[in-house]
């Protein structure tokens, strides 16, 4: 669980150990006089910056990635809660309208991740071959649409993939979920890239989240 920054007069949690306490303001407001707990395996308080964040799931989604297991990592939380800021975070490499306002490494869990994993595909060069592919897409209003393409479309990536470019509309596209005879879900048609370096990520976030506010400022 991860804990968004507001002012100290708004704060209406605390947190031990893995647990957040709602304070007792927010206990009156919820007509409860009861005090209320949640546990968690980790919680990330405001104090706790990016790298905190990245290192708290290290041990559980990274290491266990590398040892041939799956991993999936899942954001959930209202509108404004912070997901996208934790997934990706800003940075002048990435996203649109950038402002640093200081230096501090505003990266999310993804570039930071994929840095990892690059870092361990060098180290274990002589006794292990990495593969790192990647596919860039948003559901918006059960409307599946590929993000990543963007970066093809740019001819900033070469995609995996074989697939016309141009007369491409973002905005209308309906890509189509399915389940292949091995029992997985994919997406049809959807562009995929083998990312070479980290730079690779930068573009490809950098055009997925340029066409985003495109569409969006409409």
């Amino acid at each position: 669980a991860r804990i968004k920054s507001t002012q100290p007069e708004e704060r209406i949690v605390k947190v031990k150990d893995h647990s957040l306490f709602l304070n007792e303001s927010a206990s009156k407001s919820a007509q409860s006089h009861e005090s209320q707990n949640f546990h968690f395996n980790k919680v990330i308080d405001t104090m706790d910056d990016q790298v905190e964040m990245t290192n708290s799931i290290e041990e559980f989604n990274l290491s266990r990635l590398l040892e041939g297991h799956n991993s999936c990592l899942l954001s959930f939380g209202q509108t404004y809660a912070g997901k996208s800021y934790t997934i990706f975070g800003e940075d002048e490499k990435y996203t649109p309208d950038y402002s640093p306002g200081n230096l501090k490494d505003k990266r999310g869990i993804v570039p930071r991740a994929l840095e990892y994993l690059f870092e361990k595909a060098e180290e274990l060069d002589d006794i292990r071959e990495f593969v790192i592919t990647v596919s860039f897409f948003e559901i918006y209003l059960d409307q599946v649409r590929d993000l990543g393409r963007a970066a093809a479309e740019a001819g900033e990536l070469v995609p995996t993939n074989k697939f016309g470019l141009g007369n491409w509309n973002y905005e209308s596209e309906r890509l189509e979920v399915y389940e292949n005879t091995n029992g997985l879900i994919l997406v049809k048609n959807l562009t995929s890239f083998v990312l070479v370096d980290i730079d690779d990520l930068y573009r490809l976030l950098k055009n997925g989240f340029k066409t985003r506010q495109k569409y969006e400022s409409k």
